[in-house]
Formats: structure tokens, sequence, C-alpha cells
């Protein structure tokens, strides 16, 4: 029997669950991080310097609880830590090539791709997260 036009079959493919290698908790960080702003590209939204601080308090020792994040630049952000932080993710940037990609146009894999990218920059997204 023919198929109805405008019908198409498409092949399932199953795909592995993430949750093993991606903790919930810290993989929803990232995502929240990237869609923090409108339409904004990465770039501007992970570099901005609210989005640095908040990246340099969760990689200190103690995490969050070490220091008290604020907006003001009595932070305690030595800019040297926030110089570097900047860096890392930058290179986190460049390595998936997601510079000028805006969250709400990216599939799910340049999400999984850029948490890869940045847990091997060491940079932590959330709570009990590498």
């Amino acid at each position: 029997m023919p198929l109805p036009v405008g019908l198409a079959l498409r092949p399932v493919t199953q795909r592995r669950p993430v949750t093993a290698r991606y903790p919930p908790q810290v993989f929803d960080s990232m995502l929240r991080e990237c869609f923090s702003g409108k339409n904004k590209t990465l770039r501007s939204l992970l570099l901005k310097p609210s989005a640095v601080r908040r990246a340099v308090f969760r990689a200190s020792p103690g995490g969050q609880q070490g220091r008290r994040a604020t907006s003001s630049s009595r932070s305690g952000v030595d800019e040297e830590e926030a110089a570097a932080m900047r860096s890392r993710l930058d290179r986190c940037l460049e390595q998936t090539g997601l510079h000028d990609a805006r969250p709400n146009a990216m599939p799910l894999e340049s999400f999984l791709e850029l948490y890869g990218a940045s847990t091997e920059q060491g940079i932590v997204w959330g709570p009990g997260g590498a």
C-alpha cells in the first residue's frame, strides 16, 4: 500500500543516556548561564564580567561559601583570577567553535560538547560538578 503524500518515515535512533557523564544539576547550571541573556552569543554571555566572577567563585576552594558574590568591584575577585578564568572560558569557546553561536539555535549535542570542553579546562558550573 503506498504511503500518503507528505508522510515520511524516519529511522528511530536510540540515544545513549547522558546523565552518567553529565550530572543533571551541574549541566542545568551551565544551561542557565548560557540562557541568561535574551538572544546573545555565547561569547558575550560567558565572558561578561558578572559571569566570569561567578565562575571564579565556583572554582575557588570552598566554592560559593568561600567568598561572597556581589556585582560590585569589591566582590573579592582578584583581577588576575578573573583574567585567567576569562581566558579559560574563551579557550573553551574557541575549542568548540561556539563563539558566535546563540543558545536558542544550538542543538543538544553542542551544549554537551561545550560542557565537555569546559570540564577539561577545569571550569565548575554547579554544585558537585567539575
